[in-house]
């Protein structure tokens, strides 16, 4: 699924890049990390359309094709945990667990008509939860080889069954995950692009077919 996503995002790249690169522009300041050699470093590994590590800010891919609808989540670690290394005390093992719970829960994650059925749900974490599930070892986007300025992001991905393209989504992770400030959000529904940037106050999907 991932690869099909990716694909998807280079043919959305041409008409989206220039709304998401300005959205990201006006929230570079909330990025402590985005300073001195890392900006350099991040025009490097700048991504097919969300730029390097931005806290605050997510990226939403949807694609419906064929009855099926994928969703994609891209998002700095510190938005969902409010930190970005492996966990050291028993309060960030528990977030880290609560995490886990919640992405794991598509109902609470996301709002959709009731002829969508859940297929497939796919989580990534930048490390190992403390049951050992859906985690790896973290992986170096800066300098720093002993963990020290790492950044770390979670990927989710999401496959509903649907009778019919859905014409609202809820995006309900600015409730559970305050840190978000905006989420870029972009599609191809039968064939028809869209783009929106939600918000705490605008959080819903709306799709004209």
């Amino acid at each position: 699924m991932t690869k099909y996503l990716v694909f998807v995002l280079f043919l959305l790249v041409t008409p989206l890049s220039f709304s998401v690169e300005k959205n990201q522009l006006n929230h570079d300041k909330h990025d402590d990390h985005d300073t001195g050699s890392h900006g350099a470093q991040a025009d490097k590994d700048r991504k097919v359309i969300h730029d390097a590590h931005t806290h605050g800010l997510g990226l939403l891919t949807l694609v419906f094709e064929a009855g099926e609808l994928l969703l994609e989540l891209e998002t700095p670690a510190a938005n969902i945990l409010g930190f970005e290394h492996r966990p050291q005390t028993a309060e960030e093992r528990q977030k880290l667990q609560w995490a886990e719970r919640l992405f794991n829960n598509a109902k609470e994650m996301f709002g959709l008509p009731p002829n969508c059925q859940l297929k497939n749900l796919s989580l990534e974490l930048p490390f190992p939860s403390p049951d050992g599930k859906h985690g790896h070892e973290p992986r170096e986007h800066d300098e720093g080889k002993h963990g020290e300025g790492l950044h770390q992001d979670i990927h989710a991905e999401y496959q509903w069954r649907c009778d019919e393209p859905p014409r609202k989504i809820a995006v309900n992770l600015f409730k559970h995950f305050p840190a978000f400030e905006n989420i870029d959000a972009q599609w191809i529904i039968q064939n028809k692009q869209g783009a929106a940037s939600l918000s705490p106050k605008q959080s819903t999907i709306t799709i004209a077919h």
